[in-house]
């Protein structure tokens, strides 16, 4: 049976390869054996500016848009920091919360951005995992498991939530776009996907003074991932390599060309 980790990967952007991860999981283990779920705390800074608990969350509804302080809904803050966000890196960390609202896996470390389309998580704990795209295809490695798993970033998951911040989806062409309000500080905008067939719900994306705070990922199936952002470093020169994927030697390599 392949190691839990994978809630790792299903979880942030595991929604990205929602179908694709339930096909993975049928390639055998090669090492047969399952790593015990790390319970442990990753925390940033951002943490305490979560939104509401899932179980008692803010009814979702189409109110209307009210303006902040400097005259811009939430939306309008999430257009503007997308449109000024052409580079990002960001240490983040992440907790899956299933169906029951009990905490699973716990996850942490680094995001890199590059728009248009280039994007590349580092996870460094529990287990270090890359997901590394520069624009055609999406490589996921489980160093601990040798594994390689590459996806084509096609219409079948070209509008997902690996990819709302990446510049190659049209936001207001794919989801419905609204805001959520104010809570602790984070300005709240609730995107829901027009595509019906899509693996998840929605996605919550918060913005405190105008940068990235977090995402709260909810799939059908009940399963919550929340992503908190810190450290956030935007419009730097970020080295072509991060986006740029090889296959180490000697690893399994399942590539759907």
């Amino acid at each position: 049976m392949k190691k839990n980790r994978v809630i790792v990967l299903a979880g942030i952007l595991g929604l990205l390869t929602h179908a694709a991860l339930a096909a993975d999981n049928k390639q055998p283990d090669n090492k047969g054996q399952a790593h015990k779920s790390d319970t442990s705390t990753h925390a940033a800074s951002a943490a305490a500016k979560k939104p509401a608990d899932h179980k008692a969350q803010p009814q979702m509804h189409d109110a209307p848009r009210q303006a902040s302080s400097a005259g811009q809904t939430p939306v309008d803050r999430l257009h503007t920091f997308l449109a000024r966000a052409g580079s990002l890196q960001a240490d983040f960390s992440q907790v899956v919360i299933n169906e029951k609202g009990d905490e699973g896996m716990k996850s942490s470390g680094v995001f890199y951005l590059q728009r248009p389309g280039k994007f590349r998580w580092d996870y460094q704990t529990p287990y270090r995992q890359q997901i590394v795209s520069g624009g055609n295809k999406v490589w996921f490695y489980d160093e601990d498991l040798a594994q390689v798993t590459a996806k084509k970033l096609n219409s079948a998951i070209g509008s997902t939530p690996a990819l709302l911040l990446s510049g190659n989806v049209a936001l207001d062409k794919n989801f419905t776009i609204e805001s959520q309000g104010l809570e602790d500080g984070v300005y709240w905008i609730k995107l829901t996907p027009r595509d019906e067939d899509n693996g998840f719900k929605q996605v919550l994306i918060g913005l405190e003074d105008d940068q990235l705070s977090g995402m709260e990922l909810s799939d059908n199936f009940g399963q919550l991932t929340r992503i908190y952002f810190s450290h956030l470093q935007l419009g730097q020169k970020l080295n072509p390599a991060l986006f740029e994927f090889k296959p180490p030697a000697g690893v399994d390599v399942f590539d759907d060309k």
